[in-house]
């Protein structure tokens, strides 16, 4: 979360890629489809065959109304793909909501779905295009709200002395099952060393420690299971190698491979959908009881929506798990590029790189004093 040199003639590769107009050297376009006739002699005829071959129909200037639709619906796919364009959609929904259900007549009416539909009738083209700008506006006004509901369910939000006693009480619960678990896992462990542990015991060994390493020290608990999970994943490079996330992650995605970024801002996509889609829902349901507070038989919909909202948090524990064993493995595979780009001595230890690693932590955050630099180095696969 990369770069070529400039052609020697970027025009013709541009028109190559079927964006731009032919160089200046190409031969005149002549219809391909059309015969030459009697009056065409063989040249014509020779460079109208070459020109059809060397620039297809379809990447040929002024034949977009013959452009292929699965090319257009693979364009659409690739932009709403895109990180900042998929972080609007959650908010997006919401807008839509909630001007659905102003526009049925709540709160002041019943709930209708034939106002809605009449009033969607009336719409003309500039209506509709009015109307997707102000659902896009409002929900680039509303990312302030989502990251703090983002922040909520993480556990790292201020909530204020209200709710501070609360959240003590969850953080305080999460360690006393933390501290039975890490007991449970003591005991299975010593009998496991002893042989004296059956099927369903070496089954429950080997879940408790999966658990274990998606949950951070007892002094280090979040509120909630999502936040948990992520701090799980940041303490990892610390406690493994010396290395605080905070300062090695930004600098050590500048030094992935183009393959293993894209891989691991997937996954930073993949999270960051799934938590603002747990947000929205969450927020859907509670302002849609409240606009339809009066009219009991609707209330099945915030009903629905916290029922989702539920769901749509399972999936974002999944997708917090997925996004921690990313960073896991960018630090297993590529710390040691963080040391050759600060021409620092490789570790030759498990030991000796803890050290090493609280060491470059520290010359990150507050500079480094007296440290060596070895011979600078060069990667042969590092992209230009």
């Amino acid at each position: 979360m990369k770069r070529s040199l400039a052609p020697a003639n970027p025009t013709a590769d541009v028109y190559q890629g079927g964006a731009a107009g032919p160089p200046a050297s190409a031969p005149r376009a002549l219809p391909c489809e059309a015969h030459p006739g009697a009056h065409a002699g063989p040249r014509i005829a020779e460079t109208r065959t070459q020109h059809c071959k060397q620039y297809p129909l379809s990447a040929r200037p002024g034949m977009m109304g013959r452009m292929d639709p699965v090319a257009l619906l693979q364009g659409v796919s690739s932009l709403v793909d895109r990180g900042r364009v998929r972080r609007l959609v959650p908010a997006a929904a919401l807008v839509f909501l909630v001007a659905s259900l102003l526009v049925s007549g709540a709160p002041a009416h019943a709930p209708s779905i034939l106002r809605v539909i009449h009033w969607a009738d009336r719409l003309n083209v500039v209506d509709l295009s009015l109307l997707l700008l102000l659902i896009a506006a409002t929900s680039i006004f509303l990312q302030p709200l989502l990251r703090y509901g983002e922040a909520v369910i993480e556990g790292t939000a201020p909530v204020g002395p209200l709710l501070n006693p609360i959240k003590r009480i969850l953080i305080n619960r999460k360690r006393y099952k933390l501290v039975a678990l890490e007991a449970h896992y003591q005991e299975l462990a010593e009998r496991r060393v002893k042989g004296n542990i059956n099927m369903d015991e070496e089954e429950e060994f080997a879940y408790i420690n999966l658990k274990l390493s998606r949950s951070p020290t007892r002094y280090r608990m979040a509120a909630t299971a999502l936040g948990n999970l992520l701090r799980a994943a940041d303490e990892y490079p610390l406690y493994r190698y010396g290395l605080d996330l905070r300062v090695a992650l930004p600098r050590l995605l500048q030094l992935l491979p183009k393959e293993a970024r894209a891989s691991f801002e997937g996954q930073q996509d993949d999270l960051q959908f799934a938590v603002n889609f747990v947000v929205v829902l969450a927020l859907g349901a509670l302002i849609s009881t409240a606009l339809l507070a009066r009219d009991g038989l609707w209330l099945f919909l915030p009903v629905i929506l916290f029922a989702l909202a539920f769901l749509a948090y399972n999936n974002a524990l999944t997708a917090a798990a997925e996004y921690g064993e990313a960073e896991r493995v960018l630090f297993d595979l590529y710390r040691f590029r963080l040391y050759q780009k600060l021409n620092l001595r490789l570790p030759t230890s498990s030991e000796e790189e803890r050290h090493l690693g609280r060491e470059l932590t520290r010359g990150l955050w507050v500079g480094f004093e007296n440290t060596p630099y070895i011979q600078p180095f060069t990667d042969p696969t590092e992209e230009g």
